[in-house]
C-alpha cells in the first residue's frame, strides 16, 4: 500500500509540474528563408515572439499571419513584445487580420519601411509603448477600428507627416449595460507626433472616445498644420482642454444634437450623412468632403434642415463635386436665403430647397441646377426666365 501511494503523489507532483510549465517555443522557417519563433497559447493560435534576420528586405504583405509547421495548421493571434524592432527594411503597407486581438510594446518601432496601415476589426489594443514608433514611411488614413479600446501614449510617436487622415472609430452603441468608450491616452508622451508637422486633413473621433483622465502634460495629436478635427460632444472632451489635447493649427467642429453639426455614419452603407447649422459647419465639412471618400471609403450625404446664412460665404466646384444632387438641402423661406445659397454654391452644383413654410415669392434664374422638394402649401411655376415658387 505504501508503494502505491508513493506512485500516485508521485504522478500528482508531476501533473502540477506540467500545468505550470510556459507554452514551449518553436521554429517556422517561411518560403523566404526567414525563420520565425512562435508560443502556441490556445489551441493552433499562435504568438509570434521573435524573427532571426531583420536585415531581409522583407514585403509586410508576407507576413506570416497563418502558416503550417508539421503538418499543423496555425493562426497568429498575438505579436511578441519587440518582435519588428528595427527592422526598416521591412517595407511596403502592412494589414494586421482580424485574428490578431493583441500586440506587444515597441512591436513595430523603427519601422521606416512600412508604407501604409490597415487594422482589421478585432484587435483589442494599442499598448503603451511605442508600438508604431518611428514609422515615418506611413502615409494615408489611418483608421483605428471599433474593437480598440485603449491606444497608449507614444503609439505613433516620431510618426512623420504623410499621414493625411485619422479616423478613431470608438466603440458601437451598445443598448444595454455600461457603453464601452475608447481611451485616447495621453500622460508622459504624445500619442501621434511627427518629426516636424503633421500633414493631416481631417481627424475624426467616433462618439464613444474619450481622453484619458490623467496628467495632460502632452498631446494625442502633435503639431497640427490646419486640421479640421471633428469631436464628440459626449462629455470628454472639454473646450478649455483643446490645446492639450491637440496641438498646433486646427479647426474644431463638436458634434452632437443641438451642436452646429451633428453626424451619423452608416457603416453598411457607407455613407456619412452631416447635418450643419452654421455656414461654419457647412463650409468645413465639403473641404472634408474629398478625405471623406478617398481615405474612409465614406460617401457624404449634407442634410440642411434648416437656412443657413451663406451671404459672403464662397464655395468652390473642388468642394462640391464629390456630392450628388440630392445631397445637399436646404429650407428656404425667403429669396435673400436663397441669393445667398446661389451665390455662394458655383452654377453647376446640383442641390434640392425645401420651401416648406413660405413667406414670399422665390425666384431660381435659368442655368442653376435646382431641384424644388414636393410639399403642401406652395406651388411651383416654370417661366422662361427659370422657376417661381408661390405661396397658394
Amino acid at each position: 500500500m505504501k508503494i502505491a501511494k508513493t506512485c500516485c503523489c508521485t504522478l500528482a507532483v508531476a501533473l502540477c509540474v506540467a500545468a505550470v510549465l510556459p507554452a514551449r517555443a518553436d521554429t517556422y522557417k517561411d518560403r523566404f528563408g526567414l525563420t520565425w519563433t512562435y508560443t502556441v497559447t490556445s489551441g493552433t493560435g499562435v504568438t509570434l515572439t521573435a524573427v532571426d534576420d531583420k536585415s531581409a528586405i522583407f514585403a509586410a504583405s508576407n507576413f506570416p499571419w497563418t502558416f503550417t509547421n508539421n503538418d499543423t495548421d496555425y493562426t497568429v493571434t498575438a505579436l511578441g513584445a519587440n518582435l519588428c524592432n528595427g527592422w526598416s527594411s521591412l517595407t511596403g503597407k502592412l494589414t494586421i487580420p482580424s485574428a490578431v486581438k493583441t500586440v506587444g510594446s515597441n512591436v513595430f518601432d523603427g519601422c521606416s519601411g512600412l508604407t501604409g496601415l490597415t487594422i482589421e476589426e478585432g484587435l483589442t489594443t494599442l499598448p503603451y509603448t511605442r508600438t508604431f514608433y518611428a514609422c515615418g514611411g506611413l502615409s494615408g488614413p489611418l483608421i483605428i477600428p471599433h474593437s480598440v479600446g485603449y491606444i497608449g501614449r507614444q503609439t505613433f510617436l516620431w510618426i512623420g507627416e504623410k499621414l493625411t487622415s485619422v479616423w478613431f472609430k470608438g466603440p458601437e452603441a451598445v443598448e444595454s449595460g455600461e457603453q464601452p468608450y475608447t481611451t485616447l491616452d495621453q500622460y508622459s508622451g504624445n500619442m501621434l507626433y511627427p518629426h516636424d508637422k503633421l500633414g493631416l486633413k481631417v481627424a475624426l473621433f467616433g462618439p464613444y472616445t474619450k481622453p484619458d483622465s490623467g496628467t495632460t502634460s502632452n498631446n494625442i495629436l502633435h503639431a497640427l498644420n490646419g486640421c479640421v478635427l471633428y469631436l464628440p460632444r459626449n462629455g470628454y472632451w472639454l473646450e478649455e482642454n483643446l490645446d492639450s489635447y491637440f496641438h498646433g493649427t486646427k479647426t474644431v467642429l463638436f458634434y452632437g444634437p443641438g451642436e452646429e453639426l451633428d453626424i451619423s455614419i452608416d457603416e453598411t452603407k457607407n455613407v456619412l450623412t452631416a447635418t450643419p447649422t452654421t455656414a461654419n459647419a457647412l463650409t468645413n465639412v465639403l473641404k472634408s468632403v474629398s478625405v471623406f471618400k478617398s481615405d474612409f471609403g465614406l460617401d457624404t450625404k449634407i442634410s440642411v434642415t434648416n437656412a443657413i446664412g451663406l451671404t459672403g460665404v464662397s464655395i468652390t466646384d473642388e468642394m462640391v463635386s464629390p456630392l450628388t444632387f440630392d445631397s445637399l438641402e436646404f429650407s428656404v423661406k425667403t429669396q435673400a436665403q436663397l441669393s445667398g445659397i446661389l451665390s455662394a454654391f458655383p452654377a453647376s452644383t446640383p442641390f434640392t430647397i425645401d420651401p416648406t413654410g413660405l413667406t414670399e415669392t422665390l425666384n431660381v434664374p435659368n442655368g442653376r441646377n435646382v431641384f424644388v422638394k414636393a410639399g403642401v402649401g406652395y406651388d411651383v411655376r416654370k417661366l422662361k426666365s427659370g422657376l417661381m415658387i408661390v405661396i397658394k
